[in-house]
């Protein structure tokens, strides 16, 4: 804005000094809004970091003890189950170094932050020598085979290093604390200085700018009012002119228009009788010209209209105005005639109509095939409500079918073990000691059963590692369990590589797509052999699931809700779905979905 100058009106001075003020104000406020927000999200961002740590930590926790727990039980299991508890602790291992490993160095995909302050490095120096101690000795006891002696000092020896590790672990944890709560405290005193700033600002401007300019605006607000009374007065006298103007210039328009883009039907006098038929109206209506030359009323006999419309035409024409409507009528044959009439006024010297003559315009070909037009698109609403209907009632049959399976499960698996167990415990006798112990020892494996079944469903719920881990480990685990729990070899393999992770929908109907077509393999196909392969290129994703069963005719069999909830999934996920089978070739199912 350019400076005042003494050739400036005087009166807008205070105006152009006022709006200086009035933005030097507004950006004060705005960058102390701005520096606030910034440093709010960078704060939150850390405090969902170290939320994120803290969970890991008494994760950690929690694994190690686990891990703890499952070494002491080596020492207690048979050879069949000293294997699988093996097993576990191997995996549980795993899982707790490379959270270790997380927590130290970062790792984006869960975000853990890849910095840590110097203390908490420092609590990690600490930790470290506890860990591989931990580490060293359960490597050890993996290596020892069931029976040995030695596996009774292993597990003394990693219950000692445990108590260290647990206790250096806690001061990683509550330093992590420690450091949210001072983050905490500099936020809030920094919030106090930015209101503190904001309110300057806003008293500064109710002093400095608004009650000058309320009392500068007050005095040019009487010498308006004096205007506004003649700007009313001027007003009133224009809107009459336009009102006038508007009027001929609409007249003229619509009789420009007619004449521009119809023919000349006929003409006729004041009181509505033909004195003309033109050649083109006779052709139309499919009669002889002079049978035309009637009244109006007669010629015209419309079936759109309620009745008086036509001389409520004739009458608005005698009073020499323009009129103007579409008529359906019916030529000589009966068949459908649509005419865009008009009506136009011709007055003489006196200003009296003396004659109006007839325009119109043949639209029956429009008017068809907008009725053709509005009868496509109500089958298209019709053909996508269907659709729409037959996906819901996809969806729908799925969800049944899921509280089916998991109901079943219930009580085939869970509910007969319960049932065998209570039997079972109602047989011991309390008094009789040695038998009492052999029940016991025979209820450990029907326990175990009952742990791995409720861990299976709970598994097929919702699995973890698909929401922590992504969809490659969450497949490869699925294959691991449906081996275990079929009997039957699920071989997962992932060609190209592939481990980037997709959005939470995505993986999720992607994993329920390999879930419903290997559940339908196990049922169906009586194959001993299903494959889950994983492959990429730049743009897309492509996974098959393919088994050596009996397969079926395509062609020939309806497709159920199994493979309809398959394409429904796939559609969700904008990909695309191929079904391949043959009788006694097996069953191949291909889906391809946008990375």
């Amino acid at each position: 804005m350019p400076p005042f100058t003494e050739s400036d009106n005087p009166q807008q001075y205070p105006f152009r000094k006022y709006a200086h003020m009035y933005i030097l104000a507004i950006l004060g406020i705005t960058w102390t809004i701005i520096f606030r927000d910034v440093y709010l999200q960078q704060y939150l961002k850390d405090k969902m970091y170290i939320s994120r740590t803290v969970n890991l930590g008494g994760r950690q926790r929690m694994l190690s003890q686990k891990l703890t727990k499952n070494a002491v039980l080596l020492r207690q299991v048979d050879a069949h189950e000293f294997e699988e508890r093996k097993r576990i602790v191997q995996e549980d291992f795993e899982d707790w170094s490379q959270v270790h490993y997380d927590l130290q160095h970062g790792n984006k995909r869960l975000n853990i932050p890849s910095q840590n302050s110097a203390e908490i490095r420092a609590k990690f120096n600490e930790l470290n020598p506890y860990f591989n101690g931990m580490s060293a000795v359960i490597l050890d006891i993996l290596q020892i085979p069931y029976g040995d002696p030695s596996l009774d000092a292993a597990v003394n020896k990693l219950l000692k290093v445990e108590r260290d590790y647990l206790d250096s672990m806690d001061k990683v944890v509550f330093q992590y604390d420690h450091e949210a709560v001072q983050k905490m405290k500099k936020l809030n005193h920094l919030q106090w200085v930015m209101l503190i700033v904001a309110l300057a600002i806003l008293a500064l401007e109710v002093v400095f700018i608004f009650w000058p300019t309320t009392a500068h605006i007050r005095k040019i607000t009487d010498k308006l009012g004096e205007s506004e009374q003649q700007a009313k007065r001027m007003y009133h006298e224009l809107q009459g002119l336009y009102g006038k103007l508007e009027k001929a210039y609409k007249n003229e328009q619509a009789i420009n228009s007619a004449i521009g883009k119809e023919h000349i039907l006929g003409r006729m006098n004041p009181q509505g009788k033909l004195i003309y038929a033109s050649k083109k109206l006779a052709d139309w209506m499919g009669h002889e010209r002079n049978a035309l030359l009637i009244h109006f009323e007669d010629v015209f006999v419309t079936n759109n209209h309620e009745p008086g419309v036509l001389s409520a035409a004739l009458s608005e024409a005698q009073s020499g105005e323009l009129w103007h409507d579409q008529l359906l009528l019916h030529d000589a044959d009966g068949n459908d005639l649509w005419l865009d009439v008009s009506l136009v006024p011709v007055s003489g010297n006196g200003k009296r109509v003396e004659k109006i003559l007839i325009l119109g315009a043949n639209i029956t070909t429009v008017k068809l095939l907008a009725a053709e037009r509005a009868t496509l698109e109500l089958d298209e609403v019709q053909s996508a409500f269907k659709t729409h209907k037959e996906r819901a009632s996809f969806i729908l049959f799925a969800q049944e079918e899921e509280r089916k399976r998991i109901a079943r499960d219930l009580h085939d698996g869970i509910g007969q073990m319960l049932t065998a167990l209570k039997f079972e415990l109602e047989a011991i006798d309390p008094y009789n000691g040695k038998r009492t112990e052999i029940k016991l020892a025979e209820l450990r494996q029907p326990l175990r059963d009952l742990i791995i079944e409720v861990r299976r469903i709970s598994h097929n719920l919702n699995p973890n590692v698909l929401t922590d881990y992504g969809l490659i480990p969450a497949l490869r685990n699925f294959a691991k369990e449906m081996t275990q729990y079929s009997g039957k070899s699920i071989i997962f393999e992932n060609q190209s590589g592939f481990n980037q992770r997709l959005s939470q929908i995505t993986e999720t109907n992607l994993y329920r797509i390999v879930q419903e077509a290997v559940n339908n393999a196990l049922k169906y196909s009586e194959g001993e052999c299903i494959e889950i392969v994983v492959a990429h290129n730049r743009t897309d994703l492509t996974i098959v699931i393919k088994d050596n069963g009996e397969g079926f005719d395509l062609s020939s069999v309806k497709e159920g809700n199994g493979l309809g909830n398959i394409r429904e999934r796939t559609s969700y996920a904008n990909g695309q779905c191929e079904i391949i089978t043959s009788p006694t070739n097996g069953t191949q199912i291909t889906v391809k979905v946008p990375i």
